[in-house]
């Protein structure tokens, strides 16, 4: 989705059956949810979706929605478990 006036969108990425993922949040004011795990001192667990907002924080609640897709599908191992945000 996205609103080319207001210059926001959100775009998921659910990768079948789980993928590596990596972090460098960048840039003045970033926001993210749940990517402690993708440290590269922690190794976190294969991720099953990955969130991508821009233009304001509130795209950060569209990760709830991704939360219950992953649980329903029985694609992330628990509902908050290998999600994050990349602002």
């Amino acid at each position: 989705m996205t609103d080319r006036e207001n210059l926001t969108g959100v775009r998921v990425i659910i990768p079948e059956g789980g993928a590596s993922a990596g972090i460098a949040a960048l840039g003045d004011g970033p926001s993210s949810v749940e990517t402690e795990g993708l440290a590269p001192e922690n190794h976190g667990p294969l991720v099953h979706a990955v969130v991508l907002t821009g233009g304001s924080r509130f795209g950060l609640a569209s990760t709830t929605g991704v939360r219950q897709y992953n649980t329903w599908r029985s694609r992330a191992a628990a509902p908050t478990t290998g999600l994050a945000l990349c602002p």
